[in-house]
């Protein structure tokens, strides 16, 4: 497994099916226990569903408490790249849903507890490519998209 980031709990309940994680646990606040990929399928209520692959090659269907996120249990993400900038982290990943598929960039700073959002580039189930950018880092101007033209076949 490559370069990780940890996800706090907000990030962990918004996470989409299908989407990838690396699955850690423990106990007592001590993140000793197993760490391997899993599958999020999904959360009902504070109950956070993921399928993961068990002894003989068996899948399974496992879940976590999301109140104990952080004690008990931790999701990090490994897909897509880090910048570093003066700034922060630039981290670039791959968005990946029933309703588009594309690249995210956010930027990681110490002085937040959550990514800002700064662009998605996107192929939208409507069979346009698009690019949507926010201006400032509580989305108070709204996005600004660009719908690229001359890439549909």
């Amino acid at each position: 497994m490559g370069d990780t980031v940890a996800l706090n709990a907000e990030q962990v309940a918004n996470l989409k099916p299908g989407q990838r994680i690396i699955f850690s646990g423990g106990s007592c606040g001590f993140l000793f226990g197993p760490r391997f990929p899993a599958m999020v399928a999904g959360c009902e209520g504070n109950i956070f569903h993921y399928i993961h692959v068990g002894e003989n090659f068996s899948a399974l269907h496992d879940q976590a408490n999301l109140d104990e996120y952080g004690d008990t249990w931790l999701a990090e993400v490994d897909d897509g790249f880090f910048v570093e900038t003066p700034e922060g982290l630039l981290h670039a990943y791959a968005v990946e849903d029933f309703e588009e598929r594309g690249v995210a960039v956010e930027l990681c700073r110490g002085d937040h507890d959550v990514p800002i959002q700064l662009a998605r580039i996107s192929y939208e189930g409507s069979g346009e490519l698009s690019t949507r950018i926010w201006p400032d880092e509580w989305h108070h101007e709204g996005c600004t998209s660009i719908q690229h033209q001359g890439y549909n076949s």
